[in-house]
């Protein structure tokens, strides 16, 4: 079975709720039916041979090459959350990351400057060190080339928003190390002028991603813990 079409079957029929409904044009039905034969019961990763195969799959790029630390740790913190929610209906037994003794490779990685911000590139001189772009690359990335000269959705930029009168309650986490981090607070601002109820959480000494850099430090706990429960409130 090609990978692109099983990639393409999951991302946008299989994981996608919304989509789920949706007509299936014959190559990703065909796709999802060899998914689900060739899948082993959920039940299985409670085996630790086969959590140790997930974990060593993600630690390799499509094409073979070892993955960067970063994406290692972002993928092994979905693969943790996926069996976290499987143990709380006791479609697991118990999470088999804790009894499982494994260490992702060690990759020598280098820095590239065309890529790494520097200091004068922040605003905040504290931020700088942790920041992998600048301000002005996030504000372009996601805005586009010219943003400064034209009208921006308030959908696709929050930091923008100016009435949030009738908006839903809002969870909004950020880290102090974060150049989200004013944008995110701004928007609470905004939320709780409108009388819209809202939840911050500024984590102390983060940078944007910790929970996955460092997916076993009591702050990306103290994180997911409140974000399973906001999810579970509504």
């Amino acid at each position: 079975m090609d990978r692109g079409t099983l990639r393409g079957a999951l991302r946008h029929f299989a994981l996608t709720p919304a989509s789920r409904q949706l007509d299936r044009p014959a190559a990703v039905a065909a796709a999802l039916r060899w998914l689900e034969r060739a899948s082993l019961p959920v039940g299985e990763v409670s085996k630790p041979q086969h959590a140790r195969a997930v974990l060593d799959a993600i630690s390799v790029t499509q094409d073979g090459r070892a993955a960067s630390a970063t994406t290692i740790a972002r993928k092994r913190s979905v693969f943790a959350n996926v069996i976290r929610y499987a143990v709380e209906p006791e479609e697991l037994p118990s999470n088999p990351l804790d009894r499982l003794s494994w260490k992702p490779p060690k990759v020598s990685e280098v820095v590239d400057r065309r890529v790494v911000v520097n200091p004068r590139q922040a605003r905040d001189p504290y931020i700088a060190p942790f920041a992998v772009w600048s301000y002005d690359d996030n504000a372009t990335a996601l805005l586009g080339a010219g943003h400064e000269h034209r009208e921006i959705d308030p959908a696709a930029a929050p930091g923008r928003l100016e009435d949030a009168a009738g908006l839903p309650p809002a969870y909004i986490e950020v880290g102090q190390l974060d150049i989200f981090r004013d944008e995110a607070i701004g928007y609470a601002l905004t939320l709780s002028r409108a009388g819209v109820p809202g939840e911050l959480h500024l984590h102390p000494g983060v940078p944007h991603e910790y929970d996955a850099i460092a997916f076993d430090a009591d702050v990306s706990h103290r994180a997911q813990n409140d974000r399973d429960r906001v999810l579970r409130s509504l």
